[in-house]
């Protein structure tokens, strides 16, 4: 599931410098633990999280952010994946 994920932000940032998009960017980090709003959604272990983002127009930008992630309740999966338009 993560190379998964990894592969999916890696394509995401090709696609965006293949078209030559001024202002795209990203990054890929690696964690020791995954923690909002003060819960751990790694259950303290490791987790691999990467984001990709791009100027759509002048007053726009679009993207996505993701992670693994270890939480044992309702929602099993096992990353997160977020996309914004601001």
């Amino acid at each position: 599931m993560i190379l998964r994920l990894q592969l999916a932000v890696l394509l995401a940032l090709a696609a965006i410098r293949a078209d030559g998009a001024e202002g795209a960017g990203g990054s890929v980090a690696i964690t020791s633990d995954y923690v909002y709003r003060g819960i751990s959604h790694s259950r303290g272990h490791i987790a691999v999280q990467a984001g990709a983002h791009a100027r759509a127009s002048e007053n726009w930008r679009v993207g996505v952010w993701g992670s693994t992630t270890d939480r044992n309740d309702w929602n099993q999966n096992s990353f997160e994946l977020d996309g914004f338009i601001n």
